[in-house]
């Protein structure tokens, strides 16, 4: 009798785990659930804020993935009893022999008040769309000279200053000659780019400053109404703030308790287990994994739940039982058209060659030659046409 192999979250990690499984013939009977029937490739939302890619060439179904080869549950895990080895779903149940965690992360507003009411944050596909119809709404419907906030300045907060920036200074101010848009990005602390090497964060800076984004620096901010963002330096007067400042892992009700660390994320073991628990196994974003040289967590990145999701079906497939260790493949960040900067293969490099090594790499990435040839023509007809401003 197959044991049931049940991955919670079609993310990256979920994703890669259940294709490697089948490519090894296991024998599991895999489920995976997840509360969307598609795969999302989360480094390409922020280009559909800017129009720059169609929000539908970036995600693909999980039918399609899979071709009937898993079972396919969509759903919202409420809450998992380790005991009895019971998923609790919105109006099912499901039962497992084993069981992978890979849930991903939300958004983490840290407690600062308005945050979550009056910003808007970019994490999903459907959040690029809107983030995209709020910027071109407010250029229809106001008189005014417009200043749009993006708090973090992170690779997420970087990429989409550098978005917003670009939808503005071309296709808008073309459209608008009369209105004029303002992009400021807020980080805390006295560079972007921060967990970066420091040449990175020098040269994301410099583009930013290129580009006419206003950079405030160890600027922390206390507090976001409706109409202002308020920090320990100054209040700005806007109505358009956009969080990307911080993430946590995604919550689930488990029981019994496990621990967690400070980013809500399930404490595992070096084999990605949850202590006490040896076929309950948590990775992705999800996962406080100790890196062995550095005795820290991994970072929360596609890449380590890339990196995890291999490693995990190595063990599931082969009983390999060697300590999982991270190497970072390089970095990578879009500032914009023709700008970016990057790190890989010993060399730090910026301008359009990291743009260039951007798009290049990440296209290669899609799940689907068919998603590769349609984000490929759409940026290629970008380049010569202006990107469509439908309020849609």
């Amino acid at each position: 009798m197959q044991k049931k192999l049940v991955i919670l979250g079609g993310g990256f990690a979920g994703v890669i785990l259940a294709q490697k499984l089948l490519c090894t013939k296991t024998g599991y009977e895999i489920i995976l659930v997840d509360k969307n029937n598609y795969f999302s490739f989360t480094p390409m939302i922020v280009e559909t804020v800017s129009g720059t890619n169609n929000s539908y060439n970036i995600v693909q179904p999980f039918r399609q993935i899979f071709n009937h080869e898993i079972r396919i549950v969509k759903g919202v895990a409420k809450e998992i009893d380790l005991k009895r080895k019971i998923i609790w779903l919105e109006n099912d149940k499901l039962r497992y022999d084993i069981l992978i965690i890979a849930l991903g992360s939300v958004v983490e507003y840290y407690g600062i008040p308005g945050a979550k009411k009056y910003s808007f944050p970019l994490r999903t596909i459907t959040d690029g769309i809107e983030m995209r119809r709020r910027v071109i709404n407010v250029f229809e419907t106001s008189e005014n000279d417009q200043t749009f906030v993006v708090i973090g300045g992170g690779p997420t907060g970087v990429e989409l200053a550098g978005e917003i920036e670009g939808l503005i200074s071309k296709e808008l101010k073309k459209q608008f000659p009369n209105k004029k848009g303002k992009v400021i990005l807020i980080e805390k602390n006295s560079q972007v780019l921060v967990h970066s090497d420091p040449y990175i964060g020098k040269k994301a800076t410099e583009i930013l400053k290129n580009k006419k984004i206003e950079l405030l620096l160890n600027r922390k901010v206390i507090e976001i109404k409706k109409d202002a963002v308020i920090s320990d330096k100054e209040t700005i007067h806007t109505t358009n703030i956009f969080w990307a400042a911080g993430m946590r892992a995604s919550d689930v009700e488990i029981s019994p308790k496990v621990d967690k660390d400070n980013m809500n994320r399930i404490i595992v073991d070096e084999q990605f287990r949850i202590p006490g628990y040896k076929d309950v196994y948590v990775i992705g974003d999800m996962a406080s994994y100790v890196d062995p040289r550095t005795k820290k967590p991994l970072h929360m990145a596609a890449q380590v739940a890339e990196k995890e999701a291999f490693h995990l079906a190595k063990q599931l497939c082969k009983g390999y039982t060697k300590t999982f260790v991270f190497k970072e493949q390089g970095f990578l960040v879009s500032i914009g058209r023709f700008d970016g900067v990057a790190s890989m293969l010993g060399l730090k490099f910026s301008g359009f060659p990291a743009w260039f090594a951007w798009r290049t790499i990440y296209l290669f990435k899609l799940r689907s030659l068919r998603k590769k040839i349609r984000v490929a023509y759409d940026w290629t007809i970008s380049l010569f046409y202006e990107r469509d401003t439908s309020e849609i």
